[in-house]
């Protein structure tokens, strides 16, 4: 899906990409949708679920990498608009 892919793309972008679209979201979303997306990805992209499968170090170290900047995403988009609790 083009979605997808653009989040993916964003995921690797050097140039610092914007949040929503690391996110893969609108960045008109709703603060209600944007937390329940971002934990979905959490819960999708967590490290933990390929240890438990055995996999190698280097996607471990890769999920471990993209986590991160799924989180630092979802914590810009928060802080810009005033997000309690997030």
């Amino acid at each position: 899906e083009e979605t997808d892919f653009q989040r993916m793309l964003a995921l690797h972008a050097e140039e610092g990409p914007r949040p929503w679209d690391v996110l893969g979201v609108d960045p008109a979303i709703s603060d209600d949708a944007l937390r329940h997306h971002w934990r979905a990805l959490v819960r999708d992209n967590h490290p933990d679920r390929l240890i438990a499968d055995g996999m190698p170090e280097e996607f471990i170290n890769a999920a471990t990498e993209r986590l991160a900047r799924i989180n630092a995403a979802f914590d810009s988009m928060a802080r810009a608009r005033g997000m309690a609790g997030s």
